[in-house]
């Protein structure tokens, strides 16, 4: 079961849609003379790897989650989640989260890995489209991509209105996806795990939610730390902490890191070597901003971790990379998983 709580009308969804900032993913920022991510076009698909889940998440959790892309939380499902809250601070995300689970309901996994997964032609074609449409029930999400549908092809959404696709298309470069779900032998899994789940998706920031205390049993964060410097979100991640039942997680997932630099911090370091080959210098030498925004990314995420073992108990699990970021050459994300400690 999915609802999603959208106050504003399809014709005012579909001009923020049109109006959105289509940019990289590295462009995006919290400053003011950056492209927030609040403005900025949807993303179609995640590029973090859910390989850990199964070590988090217990059947029946009750999760907080940001709603995002919606992959992760599929995974969340067919791990075992029944009730799973999302929020987002970009709206447009939701119409993607409402289009990802009708994929899930109506479509073959053949099916969907042409529609979802697929950088060619045939992604997110019209004909696919229009069996979707004509299978779900009435909503504002239905309406918008009626509409989008009738005023523009499938070339034009990717080329115009979704992050990153323009990359996929003009590089004819291969979708990278590290969630289970699409797997042929799990399909029919997730789909029944979406049935049963309650899923509710609002439009909030997730550190302004006030649920009672003790309600999760974890709560997902992705990646939003990059948004914040890292006092202040440290001083948020002790806030949020107090919604976990007893043993409850809080994730973090950490783009390009390496698990040695965070054994580096936990022995007491707060120095050590990065390499030039840790990062994509053909990308970095065109971009040297990027590179210096990498670099103080990778500061700041060191000092988080730091600070955060002054109140939690963390384990840091290594994944394979996604290549969320292009600026990394590291062949590992990092996911933080913080507990209190008792």
């Amino acid at each position: 079961m999915l609802k999603i709580k959208i106050t504003q009308s399809v014709e005012e969804l579909v001009n923020m849609f049109y109006n959105a900032k289509i940019v990289t993913s590295t462009q995006v920022t919290t400053d003011e003379d950056g492209v927030s991510y609040q403005t900025m076009s949807p993303s179609w698909t995640s590029n973090e790897n859910s390989s850990y889940m199964h070590r988090l998440i217990t059947k029946e959790a009750n999760i907080l989650t940001i709603a995002g892309s919606f992959d992760h939380i599929i995974d969340m499902a067919l791990y075992g989640a029944r009730k799973i809250y999302a929020v987002d601070v970009n709206l447009l995300q939701f119409p993607i989260d409402w289009l990802k689970y009708q994929s899930v309901m109506y479509l073959t996994s053949n099916q969907f890995r042409k529609f979802a997964i697929n950088t060619g032609t045939n992604m997110l074609s019209k004909e696919i489209m229009c069996h979707i449409l004509e299978k779900a029930e009435k909503s504002h999400e239905k309406e918008f991509w009626r509409k989008v549908y009738e005023e523009n092809s499938s070339i034009d959404i990717r080329m115009n209105y979704l992050i990153n696709e323009r990359s996929y298309i003009t590089h004819r470069s291969k979708r990278l996806v590290k969630f289970e779900y699409p797997e042929y032998n799990l399909w029919q899994k997730a789909r029944k795990a979406l049935k049963e789940a309650e899923i509710y998706i609002e439009e909030k920031d997730i550190f302004d939610v006030k649920p009672i205390e003790n309600s999760f049993d974890l709560i997902h964060l992705s990646n939003i730390h990059n948004f914040y410097n890292p006092e202040e979100f440290c001083l948020k991640i002790r806030q949020i902490s107090k919604y976990l039942k007893k043993g409850g997680t809080i994730v973090l997932y950490c783009i390009g890191m390496k698990p040695e630099w965070f054994e580096f911090i936990k022995k007491g370091y707060y120095t050590f070597q990065v390499y030039e080959r840790d990062f994509n210098m053909d990308v970095c030498r065109r971009n040297p901003l990027l590179l210096e925004g990498l670099q103080q990314q990778i500061s700041f995420t060191m000092f988080l971790y730091r600070t955060l073992l002054n109140d939690f108990d963390v384990e840091v699990i290594p994944v394979e990379t996604g290549k969320g970021f292009v600026g990394y050459n590291t062949s590992t994300d990092v996911v933080l998983a913080i507990k209190p400690k008792i």
